[in-house]
């Protein structure tokens, strides 16, 4: 072995791997800013055939229901690209108002959206209103668990960004006020014994 030996070997291990790339593209190294915006194709070209508000209600109910609590990802992308389209690209051919109809459309963009067992295998825990923040002069229980991370640095932005804009703040107490009665309301020792 000469002093060169590790160079060429190096050398020759790089042109090896820039040949199979050349040979191959898309395959083994592909990035988000590939795969992305087919993604948002596909969505996109399925999307404008029904009704703008449908679609926002069926993929949110598709988010809320329970085995797809682990799929956050996948409801981003979906609802990022629907809120992506101008209304007018719409042109309520098919309709979105029956278990059949909603069940035929998953199938649909199910296929299109990304598979990520490593981002799906996570369950946030259900807390039922034990997290709770400081707003004003009260502590409210918030909704935790979903898949909006940090709420708490988002609700205290938000009153850092608004502090000066009273009627802003109001909205947001609002909000806090609702979450909290709604979530005062359920008993989680009855919501748990039923299951």
């Amino acid at each position: 072995m000469g002093k060169n030996s590790k160079a060429k070997r190096d050398l020759k291990k790089k042109k090896s791997n820039n040949k199979s790339r050349e040979k191959s593209p898309g395959k083994g190294n592909r990035s988000y800013e590939d795969v992305i915006p087919k993604i948002k194709d596909n969505l996109i070209s399925v999307y404008k055939e029904y009704n703008l508000a449908e679609l926002f209600l069926t993929l949110s109910i598709s988010e809320l229901w329970l085995p797809n609590i682990s799929s956050p990802v996948k409801h981003t992308i979906a609802f990022n690209t629907l809120l992506s389209m101008d209304v007018s690209t719409f042109n309520n051919q098919k309709e979105l108002k029956t278990y059949q109809q909603a069940s035929e459309f998953f199938s649909i963009i199910y296929k299109i959206l990304p598979n990520i067992p490593q981002m799906e295998d996570f369950v946030p825990e259900q807390d039922w209103g034990q997290i709770k923040i400081p707003w004003g002069d009260n502590i409210y229980r918030i909704f935790y668990g979903s898949s909006v991370e940090r709420l708490y640095d988002y609700i205290q932005a938000f009153g850092i960004r608004y502090a000066e804009y009273p009627i802003i703040l109001k909205q947001m107490d609002n909000v806090l006020i609702l979450q909290d009665k709604f979530l005062s309301s359920i008993n989680p020792v009855d919501t748990l014994s039923e299951q």
